[in-house]
C-alpha cells in the first residue's frame, strides 16, 4: 500500500466517520439499554475512583462552586487541588443541564453516565475506521470497527459509568494521527491535528510523550519535504499555538497560571509549547525553500536550544510528578496502585493479559511498517512508545490497545488483498496467519483477558463497600470529618455530605499520609493521638476494599488489622448495625 495510492480509496464512496459513528453509537446504546441499568442510587453505576470524582466535581459545578476552582474542599486536612479539566466538565455539564428539566437530577446524571462513555467508544472506532481505510482499503477499516468493538467494548474505560478523561485523551490522539496523516488532503488536517493536541494537553498530560511524537514527527516531516511541507507545517502550529492561546484561559484554573507544577495543564507546560510552535512555524515561513541540510540544521539547533531554556527556566515537566511524593506514601500508598504499575510487576503479580498486551502491540507495532512502508512508521512508533512507557506504568496501555488492534486490521486486510491478487501458498498463509492473530488479539485483548487473570483464592465472600447502601449509615450521621482508607473516600464523598481524610490522588499528600500513619499504628494511644491531631469525628474501614486488606496482610498488628479483627478500642464507638458490614464505621468519643 503507497501513500499516493490511500487518497483514491479515502474519496471513493459516501463519507464513513459520520456513518460508522452513528452506527456503532446506536449498536451500543441499544445493548447497553437491554442490559439495563443498575437497581438503587446514582453513584452505584460509577466505574473507579476518577469517574466518581468527576461525578462530585459537575455537581459541586451545579451547585455553584466556581469555573476556575478546581479545588475539592472536602478532600484532606483543608481542601485538595485537583487536576481536572474544565474542557470534559463542560460539556458534561451542558449535557446534564439540558436533560435535568426532563429526567430529573438523577435521571440525567444516570444518562451522562450511559451515553459519554458509548459516545466516545463510537467517536474513536469511527476515527480508527478512517485511518484504516486510509492506510489499507474498505476492508481494513471494517476490520477495526469488528475487533474494536470485541476489544473495547467491555474495557473499562468505555464502559457505561466511565466518565473520566482516559476516553477523550484517545479520541483526541487518534484525531491528531488522522491530522497528521491526511495533512496534504484537506487544508483543514493538519490544523485539525494542532488543535487536538491542543485539547488534549488540556485535557490530561497521560499522553503526552505520544503528543510530542506526533508533534516531532510533524517537524521532522518539514525539515525533509520543505516546501512540500510547508502548508502543512503552519497549519498545524496554527491549530497547536492558536488552539492552546484560546482554551488554556478558558479552563485552566487559576494554580495553572501560577505554575510549577506539570501533572497537568499550568504555564509550566503551554509556555514551552507556544514557544516550540511558534519555532516551527518561523522556521516553515522562512526557510521552507532553502536545503534540506539547511532545514535540519535549522530545526535541529533552535530546537535544542528551546530544550535549554526549559531546562533552566521551566524544568518541571521534565521531571517525574510522582518524583515529589512522600517516600512514605510512595511505600504504602503508590507501589500498591495497579494503574502505577509496570508491566513486569504485573505480569509478576499473575496477570498475563498485561504480557499479552505488550506481546501482541509489539507485533503490531512491526507488522504494520513491515507490511505498507512508510505510511506504516508513525502509528508503529505510536505503539512502541506507548509500550515503553507501560512498562513503567500501566496506565497508559488504552492508546496501545487501541493503536494495536488498528495496525492489526490494516495488517490483515493488505494481506488478504495481496493473497487475492496474488494467489499462492506463501500470500495465503500470509493472509490467513494475519486475520487468525487480529481475531485472536481482540479476544485476549477484550473479553478474553478475564482467562488470564489470576483466579482468586477460595475465601469466605468479604461484603463490598462498593455495594449499594455500604455507606447509609454514614450518611445518616451529622456531618464531619472521616478518616478513612484512600479507596473509600470517593463513595464517601458522593453518597454523604462528609469531608474525608484520604481518596487516591497524590496532590493530597498529607491528607493521605494521615490517613496510613493512622492505619499503620502499632498502639491504639498513638491511634488516638492522630484521630485528635485531625479533628476527625468518624473512622470508616472497609476490611475487604484491596488498599485496607493489602495493609493488614502486612501489618498484622496494626490499627487497621485489629479493627477488622473486632478489637475495638475505648475512644472508638460502634455505629449500630455496621459491626459486620462492609464499612466499620465509628464515631470518636470524647477525650477522657
Amino acid at each position: 500500500m503507497t501513500m499516493s495510492a490511500a487518497p483514491a480509496r479515502l474519496r471513493a464512496g459516501l463519507p464513513l466517520w459520520p456513518a460508522i459513528w452513528t452506527g456503532c453509537f446506536v449498536l451500543l446504546l441499544a445493548l447497553w439499554s437491554t442490559i439495563g441499568l443498575p437497581d438503587g442510587p446514582v453513584e452505584t453505576m460509577v466505574m473507579g475512583n476518577d469517574a466518581g470524582m468527576r461525578l462530585l466535581t459537575l455537581r459541586d459545578l451545579s451547585a455553584g462552586q466556581g469555573w476556575f476552582d478546581a479545588r475539592q474542599p472536602r478532600l484532606g486536612l483543608d481542601g485538595t487541588e485537583m487536576h481536572w479539566s474544565r474542557l470534559v466538565d463542560a460539556p458534561m455539564l451542558v449535557l446534564v443541564a439540558a436533560l435535568e428539566p426532563v429526567l430529573g437530577r438523577a435521571g440525567a446524571e444516570y444518562a451522562l453516565l450511559l451515553v459519554w462513555p458509548l459516545a466516545m467508544l463510537a467517536a474513536v472506532l469511527a476515527t480508527c475506521a478512517m485511518i484504516a481505510r486510509r492506510l489499507g482499503g474498505d476492508l481494513a477499516a471494517l476490520l477495526t470497527v469488528g475487533a474494536g468493538l470485541l476489544t473495547l467494548m467491555l474495557r473499562w474505560r468505555f464502559m457505561p459509568g466511565d466518565i473520566d478523561h482516559h476516553n477523550v485523551q484517545v479520541l483526541l490522539l487518534v484525531l491528531a494521527l488522522w491530522g497528521v496523516l491526511t495533512r496534504h488532503e484537506s487544508r483543514w488536517a493538519a490544523p485539525g491535528a494542532g488543535l487536538a493536541i491542543a485539547a488534549s494537553l488540556c485535557v490530561g498530560v497521560e499522553t503526552l510523550p505520544l503528543l510530542t511524537l506526533l508533534g516531532l514527527t510533524v517537524a521532522g516531516l518539514w525539515a525533509t519535504g520543505g516546501e512540500a511541507e510547508r502548508a502543512p507545517a503552519l497549519g498545524f502550529t496554527l491549530g497547536l499555538g492558536g488552539g492552546l492561546t484560546v482554551l488554556f484561559p478558558l479552563t485552566a484554573p487559576e494554580m495553572a497560571w501560577r505554575g510549577g507544577f506539570c501533572d497537568a495543564i499550568s504555564t509550566d507546560l503551554a509556555i514551552p509549547v507556544l514557544a516550540g510552535a511558534a519555532l516551527l512555524a518561523g522556521l516553515a515561513w522562512t526557510l521552507s525553500e532553502r536545503a534540506a541540510p539547511v532545514r535540519g540544521a535549522a530545526l535541529v539547533g533552535g530546537g535544542a536550544a528551546l530544550a535549554a531554556a526549559v531546562a533552566v527556566f521551566m524544568p518541571t515537566c521534565l521531571s517525574n510528578p510522582y518524583a515529589a511524593l512522600d517516600p512514605f506514601l510512595v511505600e504504602h500508598w503508590l507501589k500498591q496502585t495497579d494503574e502505577a504499575k509496570g508491566i513486569a510487576m504485573k505480569t509478576a503479580e499473575g496477570e498475563l493479559s498485561y504480557l499479552v498486551i505488550a506481546v501482541i502491540s509489539a507485533l503490531a507495532a512491526i507488522a504494520l511498517p513491515l507490511t505498507i512502508g512508510r505510511a506504516g512508521l508513525l502509528p508503529g512508533a505510536l505503539i512502541g512508545l506507548g509500550l515503553a512507557i507501560a512498562t513503567y506504568q500501566v496506565r497508559g496501555l488504552l492508546s496501545v490497545v487501541v493503536l494495536t488492534v488498528l495496525a492489526l486490521s490494516v495488517v490483515a486486510a493488505i494481506l488478504r488483498d495481496r493473497a487475492k491478487a496474488r494467489p499462492a501458498p506463501a500470500t495465503t498463509g500470509l493472509s490467513a496467519a494475519a486475520v487468525f492473530l487480529l481475531a485472536g488479539a481482540a479476544t485476549l485483548l477484550g473479553p478474553g483477558s478475564k482467562i488470564l487473570e489470576p483466579r482468586p483464592t477460595a475465601t469466605a465472600s468479604t461484603p463490598s463497600c462498593a455495594e449499594a447502601g455500604a455507606w447509609e449509615a454514614l450518611a445518616a450521621l451529622p456531618p464531619g470529618r472521616v478518616a478513612n482508607g484512600s479507596n473509600a473516600g470517593v463513595p464517601i464523598l458522593l453518597g454523604t455530605g462528609h469531608s474525608v481524610l484520604a481518596a487516591p490522588y497524590h496532590r493530597n499528600q498529607a491528607g493521605l499520609r494521615v490517613a496510613y500513619t493512622l492505619m499503620l499504628a502499632e498502639t491504639d494511644a498513638e491511634a488516638e493521638a492522630v484521630l485528635r491531631r485531625t479533628g476527625a469525628d468518624y473512622v470508616a474501614l472497609c476490611p475487604g476494599d484491596g488498599d485496607v486488606a493489602t495493609l493488614i496482610d502486612g501489618h498484622p498488628d496494626s490499627f487497621a488489622a485489629r479493627i477488622a479483627a473486632g478489637a475495638v478500642p475505648a475512644f472508638l464507638r460502634p455505629v449500630p448495625g455496621t459491626e459486620t458490614a462492609a464499612a466499620r464505621l465509628f464515631t470518636v468519643g470524647p477525650q477522657s
